[in-house]
């Protein structure tokens, strides 16, 4: 609620999106939800936070008619840029202690499989959904991610992580940002991890974008 109050305070009229869940509920779910209200209702700046960043650039993709500029904090990504190193990480923490990530990967919670899921093997996915859900197959078709052509997103780009973000590190993120054509920004948050981004004390990062969109759009 801080960042809504930021963009509140800078003049902006905010929308903030809800998803309808369900047992079966994908990305690509999520994905059509936030295109539908962005399309209906003419939004036109969309900040999206880890996988709400992945949602935002594919519905930039979509929309590129509507949505004018991004501002991604801490984004998830499409397959094949999360570094290979927490992967192995991630998977050796589930073979030792698979009980500690059951809330994150049952039926119905995709978002962070999204997120750290996204690179791995299929045979890794099976191995890690068949220790972690009693639905393995429901729960494994939920893990793709729509792609995202991100050379076909040409809209201003703002990114930001946080220095000690080991959900979406820092590296992962400036891979990802050298994909978007229009790139203005990326943003290194100190001693931020991935949720800590979003802290009272780390709101300055949004002054720039809403400097750039508040004269790029003579708002």
């Amino acid at each position: 609620m801080d960042v809504v109050c930021r963009f509140l305070a800078a003049g902006f009229a905010v929308e903030v999106m809800t998803f309808r869940k369900t047992p079966a509920s994908t990305m690509t779910d999520f994905i059509r939800q936030t295109a539908a209200v962005v399309q209906s209702d003419g939004i036109r700046f969309l900040f999206g936070h880890s996988a709400g960043g992945l949602i935002c650039a594919k519905v930039a993709e979509l929309l590129p008619e509507v949505v004018k500029c991004l501002l991604l904090w801490a984004p998830a990504m499409p397959r094949g840029i999360m570094p290979i190193r927490n992967q192995h990480q991630l998977m050796a923490l589930i073979r030792t202690a698979p009980a500690l990530f059951g809330d994150w990967f049952r039926p119905g919670f995709q978002t962070a499989s999204a997120t750290l899921f996204n690179a791995y093997s299929q045979s890794d996915q099976q191995f890690g959904y068949s220790r972690l859900t009693m639905e393995p197959v429901r729960a494994f078709k939920s893990v793709f991610v729509p792609g995202v052509a991100i050379r076909q997103v040409t809209q201003p780009a703002f990114l930001a992580v946080g220095t000690e973000d080991l959900t979406t590190p820092p590296e992962a993120v400036i891979r990802f940002s050298r994909r978007f054509p229009r790139c203005q920004q990326v943003r290194y948050v100190p001693n931020a991890d991935h949720m800590g981004i979003l802290a009272p004390r780390h709101l300055g990062c949004l002054d720039e974008p809403i400097k750039f969109i508040t004269q790029a759009f003579q708002l």
